[in-house]
């Protein structure tokens, strides 16, 4: 890979990466992060983490509960901070999650975007995004549906060469009037 500083910019500050011939890649380092050890290796991470985000809201989407706990570290924590709950353990988190989709909606979809990773070393990152969630709770009446929008915070951390979710902070910060199908600004009751 060559790269080349910004015109007008030292290289100290602004680097260009060749991907591909016909896409730059354009990377700003951090005053308040360590990077990993080069360039490439930042960039593997950061597209390993992507794919870990959206393999996250697919299979939730998909009701692919299996899969969707293995993206979880086994000491993982979950909080929903605009419902006031936090879950603990993998087991935990995966029961009030898929409780939480399953018992409301038929269909969702999660709408994960504004991606962006700080590494604070080889084996711990922290995720930002924002999220647009649609829950539909009757397939058959698709225009009634349940939409609420917020943002998300994750400690990611690498075990055997593989990204995991250690903590995910989501806090809604806007909802459809339909309280009745709310998941995220009340607990859910699970069965017992």
């Amino acid at each position: 890979m060559a790269g080349r500083a910004k015109p007008g910019g030292s290289k100290a500050r602004s680097i260009y990466l060749m991907a591909k011939p016909q896409k730059i890649l354009r990377l700003r380092k951090a005053r308040h992060m360590k990077r990993p050890t080069d360039d490439e290796h930042y960039l593997q991470d950061d597209l390993l983490l992507r794919n870990h985000i959206n393999q996250y809201h697919w299979y939730a989407d998909n009701f692919m509960w299996d899969e969707w706990s293995e993206l979880l570290s086994e000491d993982t924590e979950f909080e929903v901070a605009s419902a006031g709950r936090i879950y603990s353990g993998k087991a935990e988190t995966l029961e009030r999650c898929r409780h939480g989709l399953e018992s409301r909606y038929q269909a969702c979809q999660h709408a994960i975007v504004n991606l962006r990773f700080e590494f604070e070393s080889d084996v711990q990152a922290a995720g930002f995004g924002n999220i647009i969630f649609a829950g539909v709770p009757d397939k058959s009446e698709p225009g009634n549906c349940y939409l609420s929008g917020g943002r998300y915070n994750w400690v990611f951390v690498k075990r055997n060469g593989r990204w995991l979710t250690r903590r995910t902070r989501i806090e809604f910060v806007w909802e459809s009037s339909d309280a009745a199908t709310s998941n995220f600004f009340r607990s859910p009751e699970l069965s017992s």
